[in-house]
């Protein structure tokens, strides 16, 4: 094995006799005068974000450009774990090992959501988009947010523009949508 820098072996992916998946690094070399913040992502994120993608860190209270520099693969093929991926960290002045810091990832890649065609309405000034409900338990706020149309399909639409995680609200014809920010009590739809 040949790594492109001059550096010390971080992590071991396996033992002797270890069989690796297509893709799944063996070892991780690092630069020991370099800095890395490392973080987890879904596996819907890590389809789409790429080595080299654009990230900004927030190092206490300076921010830094800086780019993704790998996202590792899958190595179990369970689509509920996470995926561990790391940004460079050019300037290391505001820099300590173990310190957090928030990272921003920007994509050019699509991260299209299949939504029914019972959650699409047509907002003035918003154009095409979906109520959705925001915060945590039993209640929470109506939100109206704009998506983008990228695909059809016969269960409904391939939308852009969603959060990750987005409890929308089904069109009712007996139901009227309370306007954005009240508080509704949340309940299920069955079919």
């Amino acid at each position: 094995l040949f790594s492109p820098i001059t550096g010390v072996v971080s992590s071991v992916n396996g033992t002797a006799g270890t069989k690796l998946a297509a893709g799944q690094p063996c070892l991780t070399v690092i630069d020991p005068q370099s800095y890395v913040a490392r973080g987890e992502m879904t596996q819907r994120q890590a389809e789409v974000i790429l080595a080299g993608d654009p990230a900004l860190l927030a190092l206490g209270s300076e921010e830094q450009e800086s780019k993704v520099r790998v996202v590792y693969p899958d190595t179990d093929g369970n689509p509920f774990n996470l995926r561990p991926f790391e940004v460079e960290i050019a300037d290391q002045s505001a820099v300590a090992a173990g310190k957090d810091t928030q990272i921003k990832i920007e994509t050019e890649q699509v991260l299209p959501v299949l939504v029914p065609f019972e959650t699409l309405v047509l907002e003035p000034g918003k154009g095409m988009a979906v109520r959705m409900v925001t915060g945590q338990g039993p209640t929470g706020r109506v939100r109206t947010l704009p998506i983008t149309l990228v695909a059809t399909a016969k269960e409904g639409f391939y939308v852009d523009g969603l959060p990750t995680e987005a409890r929308l609200i089904v069109k009712d014809d007996e139901f009227t949508v309370p306007v954005d920010g009240t508080t509704v009590r949340i309940g299920r739809v069955g079919k």
